[in-house]
């Protein structure tokens, strides 16, 4: 998003003085090594978690490796129905106060829940929504029935 951001940015000469056109490019770039950052603070190895609503009272986070997928692309399984086969190795039970911490494997996991709130608190605002853009609730914890599952295969 913010390359967009950035590449239809005014470029010198159009519309104002070009110190402020600078430091705005600027800006943007800083603004993109951050999020870069921050990606890469969330990804492992090129491992991550794909959440899966097995019912309403299931969750199941499958944790898979981006080379397992064709052209590392995992849009054939995004929006989709399909079968797991798998060893389970964490289950979270609601009544049980248990929970799967999404960022478990990453630097991030020695952050406290209300530090991340904090972080995230920025995509969940109401400006985004009223700007057009259609960003889906931020979670890093699983708090309710669900399964962690190391995947053997993933099939339609």
């Amino acid at each position: 998003m913010m390359e967009l951001v950035y590449a239809f940015a005014d470029s010198p000469g159009k519309g104002g003085p070009k110190s402020n056109q600078g430091n705005s490019k600027n800006e943007y770039q800083k603004i993109k090594k951050q999020m870069d950052f921050f990606t890469n603070a969330l990804t492992v190895d090129d491992t991550f978690d794909i959440i899966c609503n097995i019912d309403r009272n299931l969750t199941s986070v499958i944790n898979v490796y981006q080379d397992y997928f064709f052209n590392k692309n995992m849009n054939e399984i995004i929006d989709g129905e399909y079968t797991v086969i798998g060893k389970v190795v964490k289950i979270s039970l609601s009544n049980k106060k248990d929970s799967i911490n999404l960022l478990r494997n990453t630097g991030l996991n020695l952050a406290k829940k209300e530090l991340m709130d904090q972080m995230l608190k920025g995509f969940n605002s109401v400006e985004l929504s009223s700007a057009g853009m259609d960003v889906p609730q931020f979670s890093t914890i699983i708090e309710d029935n669900a399964m962690l599952v190391i995947p053997i295969c993933i099939y339609t």
